[in-house]
């Protein structure tokens, strides 16, 4: 078993800091084996930190994908590597790419729906 622990101790990145009250302290268990996955991980930086770009775009393109639809089906390691397989998708880096060995008709589906998810976004926009 593993543990994550929110200690509630001030946090430094660089020369900023930031304070989380010691009022909530939280862990949870879990297997080793498979752990929680942590999406998103561009809205938990500030945008100067060195890697926000790579964390924002892959978390656009995570959303293009359809991959944080499901997010309590996502939360741990087991589950999203099965929702990458469900959508044909791989991460390299810090970016998604099609499977080598996903069925073509099943892509062609995704592409589909990544492209109609970019739409709807860009409408909003």
């Amino acid at each position: 078993m593993g543990i994550l622990a929110s200690t509630g101790e001030s946090r430094k990145h660089g020369t900023k800091s930031r304070y989380f009250p010691r009022s909530q302290n939280s862990y949870w268990e879990y297997e080793r084996t498979n752990p929680p996955v942590l999406h998103r991980k561009g809205a938990l930086v500030t945008p100067d930190y060195p890697l926000y770009e790579k964390f924002a775009k892959l978390t656009r393109q995570e959303q293009d994908w359809g991959l944080l639809d499901q997010p309590r089906a996502t939360s741990d390691r087991l589950g999203w590597l099965q929702c990458l397989e469900d959508h044909c998708a791989t991460i390299l880096g810090h970016q998604l790419r099609w499977r080598k060995d996903a069925d073509p008709y099943k892509v062609k589906v995704q592409k589909s729906q990544i492209q109609r998810r970019r739409a709807a976004r860009s409408q909003l926009q």
